[in-house]
């Protein structure tokens, strides 16, 4: 089965942690590329994913709110949620990295993709990074 997300697979030495990159409201896969070299992990694959929904010149994994408080779409989350579920299954079966080695970065909305993800799925991941976001719910 091929993930619905669109991703850039950069794959680091045989048994290396992967780490997977959830961007930020606005951006897309690429605006993380230039970070991965100045984080010196000597060995490492990355995969840059992109978020599923258009949002002005970038992505978005769900809708938001920002008009007075703000208000997440949880149809939105979900949905994301369970396209990173089946990307991460994809990544196990055909290139053969488990969730216990990879590490979830997320800045901002891939953020709370990471600790959704990381919260709610059964098996352990090598690591979460869970940058300027928030916890849904």
């Amino acid at each position: 089965m091929t993930p619905a997300l669109s991703y850039d697979l950069h794959p680091g030495r045989p048994g290396a942690p992967l780490a997977v990159v959830l961007h930020g409201l606005g951006d897309s896969k690429e605006g993380w590329k230039p970070v991965a070299p100045m984080l010196a992990l000597p060995g490492w694959g990355w995969c840059f994913v992109q978020a599923p929904d258009a949002y002005g010149p970038g992505w978005s994994w769900f809708n938001l709110d920002l008009e007075g408080p703000v208000r997440v779409d949880a149809a939105g989350v979900a949905r994301s949620h369970q396209a990173i579920l089946e990307l991460l299954t994809h990544l196990e079966q055909h290139h053969g990295v488990p969730c216990e080695r990879i590490a979830l970065l997320g800045f901002s909305q891939g953020c709370l993709m990471t600790l959704e993800t990381v919260l709610r799925h059964p098996r352990p991941f090598l690591a979460a990074v869970a940058i300027s976001g928030w916890l849904h719910r």
